[in-house]
């Protein structure tokens, strides 16, 4: 009997239209989650950024930021995007030289134009590494003298053959 009453309610109108209703609320809910999701992970995207740049502004050291993704993710806790917040040393240091490094470098080179300028390179130990950076000094009638580094580079080696065929290879 209760076999033969669930199938001819089933079979009604009624019945159909309600589950119709039901099977489209169920992919609106996924809908409406998804566009949550993707603006989440688009959030997130702007947070690692925004910190990326932050440390790279005030020149805080890349390492230091292993310890300030587990920090983020402590004091805010109740944020969704500090949960999935993550900006190590080596996703920091790939944010910064992925997009505004390559946009300044694009800057300096439009702000030099056709101008002459001064290419200098030298070399200063830090610890066991060699540092070379390479300076680019120029006039600008908008501000005066530039000084910019194009380039810094690092070498565990110290010989005199190794420093020139860093730059000239």
């Amino acid at each position: 009997m209760r076999k033969t009453a669930i199938s001819a309610r089933n079979a009604t109108t009624k019945h159909k239209n309600m589950a119709r209703s039901i099977a489209s609320n169920q992919s609106m809910k996924q809908s409406i989650k998804s566009r949550t999701t993707t603006a989440n992970l688009e959030h997130k995207a702007a947070a690692e950024g925004a910190w990326s740049f932050h440390a790279a502004k005030h020149q805080q050291s890349f390492l230091s930021n292993d310890c300030t993704t587990n920090l983020i993710k402590a004091i805010f806790t109740d944020s969704e995007i500090a949960k999935k917040f993550t900006s190590a040393r080596t996703k920091t240091g790939s944010i910064i030289t992925g997009i505004p490094a390559p946009f300044a470098h694009k800057l300096l080179l439009s702000e030099l134009g056709e101008q002459p300028f001064l290419i200098s390179i030298d070399a200063s130990n830090h610890n066991e590494v060699k540092l070379f950076p390479l300076v680019i000094r120029f006039f600008s009638a908008k501000v005066g003298v530039r000084v910019r580094i194009l380039d810094l580079r690092s070498m565990p080696c110290e010989t005199t053959d190794s420093e020139l065929y860093l730059f000239f290879s």
